[in-house]
C-alpha cells in the first residue's frame, strides 16, 4: 500500500509534509512508514481518503482500481464493527 500511497503523492505533487499535516501525524512518523515500509491504522487511511476524495480506496489498499466511491468506504470505515475488522486485517497480514 505504502509504494501506491507514493505513486499517488508524486502524480499530485502531495509531499510528505503536507500528507502528515493532512492526517495528523508527526512529518517523522509519517515518513518512517513510507521508509520503513510500516503501517498506517485504519484511523490514518481514512482521513486521507476523506482529504484526497480522489483516491481511489481500492487501489489503494488492494492495487486493484475499481468504480467504488470513496464517500462509501469512508461511511464503513466510521462503523467501529466494520474498523475492528479491517485492523485485525492488517494486524493478521502484518504478523505473517
Amino acid at each position: 500500500m505504502n509504494e501506491r500511497l507514493k505513486q499517488y503523492m508524486a502524480l499530485n505533487n502531495v509531499s510528505r509534509k503536507q500528507m502528515a499535516e493532512v492526517i495528523g501525524m508527526s512529518y517523522n512518523s509519517f515518513n518512517r512508514v513510507l521508509v520503513e515500509d510500516r503501517s498506517l491504522s485504519a484511523e490514518y487511511i481514512e482521513k486521507i481518503l476523506l482529504y484526497y476524495t480522489d483516491l481511489d480506496a481500492r487501489w489503494l489498499l488492494t492495487g486493484v482500481e475499481s468504480d467504488v466511491n470513496n464517500t462509501r468506504l469512508v461511511e464503513l470505515l466510521d462503523d467501529a464493527e466494520v474498523l475492528e475488522k479491517l485492523s485485525d486485517l492488517i494486524v493478521n497480514k502484518l504478523q505473517k
